[in-house]
């Protein structure tokens, strides 16, 4: 910037002036009307100074600034004539930035008017800035650094006194500060503030500061949004009061809180099921609101949901107490009419897994005459004991059943479980077929007792591969393996000769 200015310096006419002005306020006068003054020099018969009588001209033109206001001049361009003349008075200059001042440099702007096609310049200095101390208190003593960009001037002062003005805690916008008056001995006072290094990492809700290593309960905390469900933990968000940014939250949502409308349920019957609704209470819960819970049939007895607590009359039905256990809310009617059902009779029974382990769905079919309500579906099977199909007899798995064990048999029977008696195996050769003796392990099997039967000639690459050659002393040997309806028979090591 520094070769600009001096370069412009060098282009400055002889009678280009240049003025300081202390702030850019002296140059915000408003400058009011431009006057041409042209004038013209008369017939001068007598040559005063020697100069031919001539009509002035005007081409070389500058600024000048004088009471506050600028005007255009121009010296008259004949020879040897040196009149100069304001050709226009209170015109309006354009202000350029040269360089700012600092409070360790002075600066310059450059006043700039176009007249007559001729861009006219103006330079002017503008002061210096007075230095800003940014204090530090130590005691009485006043430490100051100029906060200007790029100045290393330090000030110190001793005051007279220093009293502590305000003091405000660090929060997660700002730092500490503390502000102190020092009175100086001139009486002069002084404030200084002073800022602490770090700023508050806790964010503040409802006035409270919050600790991210705590779990609050979601209840108990207005003004926070999550997505947590009844019984489990997660994360919250919330607007903090102080720095109005989104910060989180631990959370910890209740367990349901569940509430039955008795009011509006329906009782189950001895043939027919019922219903009752229910809402969890917790506040932000949209897991269970309005919902049903289907209630079975009464059934009354071993493994049912009822016990009778008066009979029925001529005049009225029975009333049995009604419990049953829904998602872990127990639904109970102290008094409850029943007239009891007709009693099924099952068969077709199937089972199947219903997808959670260890239990399964159980469906039949009632087969008596004249029943509405044939079809039997329970889904909360457990399975008590399995026998698995034997050549003999199909499989069997009892189930348990509304309470009850419930016998259902498999489709077809199983495969024989061969024994083989190793010790009275003839080897066979490479000419002969050998013999072995097998039974089947399940009673009443027709090969329950042994039999014999032949195994095929030693062929080796089909059913033998030998696994060690013949020597003077000792005959080759194959391990042999033999496909048959009892099974696989495999001999490890038997003697072969070609």
């Amino acid at each position: 910037m520094g070769g600009i200015i001096n370069d412009f310096f060098k282009t400055l006419k002889p009678k280009e002036k240049i003025i300081v002005i202390s702030s850019m306020a002296a140059l915000g006068v408003v400058l009011i009307g431009v006057v041409l003054l042209i004038a013209f020099c008369g017939k001068d018969t007598s040559q005063p100074g020697g100069i031919k009588p001539h009509e002035h001209t005007y081409d070389e033109y500058y600024l000048d600034f004088n009471g506050g206001f600028f005007n255009v001049k121009g010296d008259c361009s004949f020879e040897g004539c040196d009149e100069a003349k304001t050709l226009a008075t209170g015109v309006a200059v354009s202000q350029l930035p040269i360089k700012e001042a600092t409070c360790t440099e002075s600066g310059q702007i450059l006043c700039v008017y176009s007249y007559n096609g001729t861009t006219l310049q103006y330079p002017v200095k503008v002061e210096k800035k007075p230095h800003s101390f940014d204090y530090d208190v130590n005691g009485n003593q006043l430490s100051g650094k100029c906060t200007a960009d790029g100045c290393g001037e330090t000030n110190s002062v001793t005051a007279v006194s220093v009293v502590k003005k305000s003091e405000s805690p660090a929060t997660c916008k700002e730092p500490s500060k503390t502000v102190y008056t020092a009175t100086l001995a001139d009486g002069s006072e002084l404030e200084v503030v002073e800022y602490g290094t770090d700023k508050l990492s806790k964010h503040t809700l409802n006035g409270t500061l919050i600790d991210s290593s705590v779990v609050y309960n979601y209840a108990n905390v207005a003004g926070v949004t999550s997505n947590v469900k009844c019984g489990e933990t997660g994360e919250g968000k919330f607007v903090c009061a102080v720095c109005e940014a989104q910060a989180s939250i631990t959370v910890k949502m209740p367990t349901h809180k569940f509430k039955l409308d008795y009011a509006n349920a329906t009782y189950p019957t001895g043939t027919a099921v019922g219903n009752i609704g229910f809402s969890c209470q917790n506040a932000t819960c949209t897991e269970f609101v309005n919902e049903n819970i289907q209630l079975p049939k009464i059934k009354v007895g071993l493994g049912g949901n009822s016990t009778i607590v008066s009979e029925a009359t001529a005049t009225s039905p029975a009333y049995v107490r009604y419990e049953f256990d829904a998602l872990g809310i127990p639904v109970v009617f102290e008094r409850i009419p029943y007239v009891a059902a007709c009693t099924h009779e099952y068969a077709n029974y199937k089972a199947v897994p219903n997808g959670t382990s260890g239990y399964y769905t159980v469906t039949a079919t009632c087969i008596k005459p004249g029943c509405d309500d044939k079809n039997l579906r329970v889904t909360n099977a457990t399975k008590v004991s399995e026998t698995p199909a034997t050549c003999q007899q199909v499989s069997t798995a009892t189930y348990r059943v509304n309470g009850q064990n419930i016998v259902i048999n498999g489709t077809e029977k199983g495969a024989h479980s061969f024994v083989i008696n190793y010790a009275t195996i003839v080897n066979p050769t490479a000419t002969s077929k050998g013999t072995v003796e097998f039974r089947c392990k399940h009673a009443g099997c027709m090969f329950a007792s042994n039999s014999s039967t032949a195994i095929d000639e030693i062929e080796i690459g089909v059913n033998a591969t030998i696994i060690s050659e013949a020597t003077a002393t000792e005959p080759a040997y194959v391990r042999y393996e033999f496909e048959s309806f009892f099974g696989t028979l495999v001999l490890e090591r038997i003697p072969y000769e070609p």
